[in-house]
């Protein structure tokens, strides 16, 4: 009896050393990273994202520049690198939030939040045929010049009671009825306005011919010199546990079928001086649980130039 309770009181003693062990050291090579987005100032290369430290689920901000890691937030330094280009150059970056820099001023959009370097911007919901708004949601931010435009659904409540969304565009504040699901990426080219949402991709308010398909989603859309990418993919399969998209660009509304690995998440495209990039990140081998049953598993975050993947750890 004396051995059992010294046996039990022993196990007891190694399960609480066991639980009171510090967390696993954090190690670079054995995160999980994402990315954002991505963009090129002159012949740098920033990369926005976030990672879980090893062996947790708490997601950090970052991001890299041409390959290496900046341990911080960008929105934290990006009027500093703004600065540093001579405010001169005007990009935006995704994160928590929808951002973009333009000349000297820091927009930046969440849900149902427009702000100009901390100022926020009012918009009108003229147009729409609700008795109420219940609430509104943004789902993406362009500023061209001191234009800022933004895309979001108006959910309100018709006079007879009956609930729906509307979609707009709004320009400086003003709106504009889309009448289609919201932009969830667009790019304004002059007068052209170039937008996708989840199925479709649209010229100036209207569907592009042939676009329109519920089995594909698109995600990103760039436009330079004239000439349309739209990043998506046109389905997906299953090998092993793994989800294995089949990511396209669009140029010009022509397909390219993208290489990519299973669990790869390619999420942006960018193009510089006739360069196409994308960001992307994919499974480096090997995972840790992180809540019991709940399993986080090791990814490298990468873009791509001109389909040459480049690997930013």
């Amino acid at each position: 009896m004396k051995k059992t309770i010294k046996a039990m009181l022993m196990i007891a003693v190694s399960l609480f050393l066991w639980a009171c062990e510090d967390d696993p050291p954090d190690d670079p090579a054995m995160r999980h990273y994402k990315t954002n987005s991505i963009f090129v100032l002159d012949n740098d290369v920033y990369v926005t994202g976030w990672y879980h430290p090893t062996g947790t689920s708490d997601q950090v901000s970052c991001y890299w520049v041409n390959g290496k890691l900046v341990d911080t937030y960008f929105e934290n330094d990006a009027m500093k690198i703004a600065a540093a280009y001579g405010n001169t150059k005007k990009f935006s970056f995704n994160g928590t939030w929808k951002y973009s820099v333009s000349g000297s001023d820091l927009y930046k959009l969440n849900n149902d939040k427009c702000f100009k370097n901390n100022r926020e911007i009012e918009v009108n919901f003229d147009g729409h045929e609700f008795s109420e708004i219940r609430y509104f949601l943004y789902t993406a931010l362009f500023v061209d010049g001191d234009d800022v435009y933004i895309a979001g659904n108006v959910y309100g409540t018709y006079p007879d009671g009956e609930k729906d969304k509307l979609s707009f565009v709004w320009k400086n504040g003003e709106s504009e009825y889309s009448g289609h699901d919201s932009y969830y990426s667009f790019f304004v080219n002059g007068a052209d306005v170039h937008g996708v949402n989840m199925h479709g991709i649209y010229h100036n308010n209207v569907l592009v011919d042939g676009t329109y398909n519920t089995g594909t989603t698109y995600g990103s859309i760039y436009v330079d010199n004239g000439n349309v990418y739209v990043l998506g993919y046109t389905g997906s399969t299953m090998i092993g546990d793994k989800e294995k998209r089949d990511y396209c660009l669009w140029i010009n509304n022509e397909p390219t079928e993208l290489q990519s690995e299973p669990d790869e998440v390619i999420t942006s495209v960018f193009v510089n001086n006739g360069d196409i990039y994308l960001s992307s990140s994919y499974p480096n081998g090997g995972c840790y649980e992180y809540h019991e049953g709940s399993m986080i598993y090791y990814t490298m975050p990468c873009y791509y130039k001109n389909g040459e993947r480049i690997d930013l750890n």
